[in-house]
Order: structure tokens, then sequence, then C-alpha cells
């Protein structure tokens, strides 16, 4: 079964990466480099051998033709800064063609659902557990076990909630994890593409419960006898923001110094809104300032730290691909995910996939490997089977009328 294979390769990734961090890097970062370039082909000779023909949604296929073909026209015509960021950008995707093509998990195989419990604890349990051991904590900006920062961890996390619905688990117990991540990593980029990703992808009336634990669980999060630094953080942005507004700087961020807004906010450590804007400001007028070759074709990939002074790549996946493959990478990578959207429709089973969407908006996600390879894999198969009957009833979010029509042809009512 396909999407058990690709959890395991994944485990072994994740494991080898884990290993990686503890020596320090070397060798096995080789390894890890080469896993990840071997994975999509050892799939894809797994469909071959079996005699698979691989579909390719017409929608799919031109968005990603699009993306390849801006990718390569922006190495040839302005070169090339970062060989690891242009083989992601290339490869990733193909995991959505990949679980497309996916057999439907059959529920009723108990061997196959034991499975699928053991390996995905095993990929939440091993790395989260890592980093707590090396005495992790919801600090701004720090490394958490093999992610780059906690906004990276906590989307992994969020993007293994698919396998909760894979194994059939309901949209409740899907909510509550999601609530759970977002708070505990203390993450307010990811707090809010939850939100806006369960108002996307959950019809108001028929989840009405869902919108009611969600809003409850957070709640007791934040106001209960847990304190979160997630609190005391949304606290120090409101006023940060209030007087940013009240002295009308808005427009003019730009030539605020980092020094300035610390003491206009009132000595505020916590500047991340402020500094995305910034950064965002000075790749686009990077991007713009160099001619009519890098606004058509962008600066090159993995060019963007470079053309910043914190030198850092933008904290916005669609700007990156905007300011380093021009708006034909950009056209690419968003009608890759739009495309995604689009095929699974509103219903429960979108949650993941648009809370990793909405979120590319305000954090570097595409080179996370593990996370990119999960949220495409399961973009891809949701994408197949979100129309499927044997998809559970509660996880289909039909109209009112479709959904009538859609008991009286026999159909179990969920729950």
């Amino acid at each position: 079964m396909e999407s058990l294979k690709f959890l395991r390769l994944l485990a072994v990734y994740v494991m080898i990466a884990v290993l990686d961090h503890l020596s320090g890097g070397g060798p096995l970062r080789s390894v890890l480099n080469a896993l990840a370039v071997a994975m999509p082909l050892i799939l894809l000779s797994g469909y071959f051998s079996s005699g698979v023909r691989l579909i390719v949604p017409t929608g799919f296929g031109i968005a990603y033709g699009v993306l390849v073909f801006a990718l390569l026209l922006s190495y040839a015509v302005v070169g090339m800064y970062n060989f690891a960021a242009l083989t992601k950008f290339l490869l990733a995707p193909l995991f959505a063609i990949l679980g497309y093509n996916a057999t439907y998990v059959d529920r009723q195989d108990t061997e196959t659902m034991a499975a699928l419990r053991r390996v995905g604890l095993f990929l939440v349990l091993l790395p989260i557990g890592y980093a707590v051991s090396r005495g992790w904590t919801t600090v701004a900006g720090e490394q958490v076990g093999i992610f780059v920062n906690r906004n990276n961890a906590a989307l992994y996390v969020v993007v293994l909630s698919n396998v909760l619905f894979l194994m059939g688990a309901g949209v409740a117990v899907v909510v509550a994890a999601l609530t759970i991540t977002a708070l505990v990593f203390s993450t307010l980029g990811v707090l809010m593409a939850v939100v806006a990703a369960l108002v996307l992808s959950l019809n108001f009336r028929r989840y009405l419960p869902a919108y009611l634990l969600a809003g409850l669980l957070g709640a007791f999060l934040l106001l209960g006898p847990i304190e979160l630094p997630i609190g005391e953080r949304l606290g120090r942005l409101g006023e940060s923001v209030q007087a940013v507004t009240e002295l009308g700087l808005w427009t003019r961020l730009a030539d605020l110094s980092y020094a300035d807004l610390y003491l206009i906010t009132g000595k505020n450590t916590d500047l991340s809104l402020f500094f995305r804007i910034k950064h965002w400001e000075d790749l686009i007028y990077a991007w713009t300032s160099h001619g009519w070759v890098t606004i058509l074709f962008g600066l090159g990939i993995g060019s963007a730290p470079f053309h910043t002074d914190i030198g850092l790549v933008p904290h916005n996946d669609y700007v990156r691909f905007l300011v380093e493959a021009g708006p034909l990478g950009l056209a690419g990578f968003a009608g890759i995910t739009g495309w995604l959207l689009w095929s699974i429709g509103r219903r429960a089973l979108l949650i993941s996939t648009a809370a990793v969407t909405i979120y590319f908006f305000s954090e570097n996600l595409v080179d996370n490997f593990a996370a990119m390879a999960l949220y495409y894999w399961f973009g891809g198969y949701w994408a197949r089977y979100a129309e499927e009957p044997q998809v559970d009833e509660d996880m289909v979010d039909e109209s009112e009328d479709e959904y009538d029509e859609y008991l009286a042809q026999g159909a179990t009512p969920p729950g």
C-alpha cells in the first residue's frame, strides 16, 4: 500500500535527520540529501513495477509545467545560488502526483491500520521527543531539534494530522490536535493559519460542534491555569500594532531601524510582524531595481539572502518564488497550491492542506522537506479520493440539497 510505504520512507528520513543532528552534521547529511532525492524515485519505481499507469490531472500538470519552466529559465538567464533549493522546488510537488495515484486505504484492514498507527506515532514522537530531550523551549528563533525553528516544527505536526484522517479519525479529534499544536508551539502564524483553514474548510452550520470545541479548547489553553507563551505574545503584538497605528508609521516601516521599532513599541523584543513587512519590502525593492531581466526571470534560485541586510530567505514562500524565479515561478507555485485547494473542495479533509497554503504567506516552508513531502502527498491523495464513496460521510461537506439527496440514496448519516 503506497501511503504506508511513503510514510515508512519518511520515517527513515526523520530518523537519519535526528542521527545527523546528534552527530553535528557530516557524512549523514549526504545520506539524508540522497534519500530526499531517492524517495520519489523509489515510489515511482514501485508504481511502474506494479504496472500502474500514472494519472496526471490536467490542472496540476499545467501548473507544475509552468513551475519547472520558470525555474529552469531563471537558472539559464540569471544563474543559481542554491542547488539544493532548486532540487527541492522541482521534486517536492511530485509527491502530489504520487499521492494522487496511491491506492485508497482500506480501513477494514486491521493490519494496515495497526501499521499506520505505529508509523504515525514514530513520525510524531521521534523528532518532537528528541527536541524536548535536548532542552527545547518555545523561544523565538530557536532551533527545534531537526527543524530550523518552531514554526517549521509546528507545521510538520500540522501536516501529520492527515494521518489521523487517513485512519478515519473524526473532525473533532483533528481540530483538537491542530488547536493544541498551534497553541503549545506558541506560533502566532500557525494559530492564524489553522483558524483561517477551519473557516475555509468547514461549513459553519454543519460543523458548529467543531468550531465550539476549537474555541473552548483555545480559551482554556490561553486563559486557564497553564500559562502559555502564546498568550503573552498576543498581548505584546496587540500593544505594538496599536503603537505603530497611533503614530501613523505603517507606511514608513522601511525607513525605521529595529532599534527604532524596539523603542516605539515599548521595548518589545518580539518584532516578528514588523520584521516580515520590512523584509518583504527589501526583497521586492531588490527584485524591481535590477532591471527588466530580473523582474521577468527573478534574482536566481536561492539568491534572496544575498539581497537583504539581514541575509535571510523571505518569510513568505510566495514572495520567495516571485523574487527568485519571477512571475512565472510564482504562477506555477501558486497554481499547484490552488489546484490542491480546488480539487479537495470545502470539506474537513482540506484543513491541513489549507493551513499550510495559508502559512506559506508568513514563513519559509518549502525548504522543509519532511513537511513538504507530507503536504503534497496528502494534498494529491485527498484531491483524488475526496469525492469517492469510500470516504467517511462525516468528512464530506455537501451543500444542504446535495447532502439531503446523498442521504436519500441510502447513505448512513454521520454520527
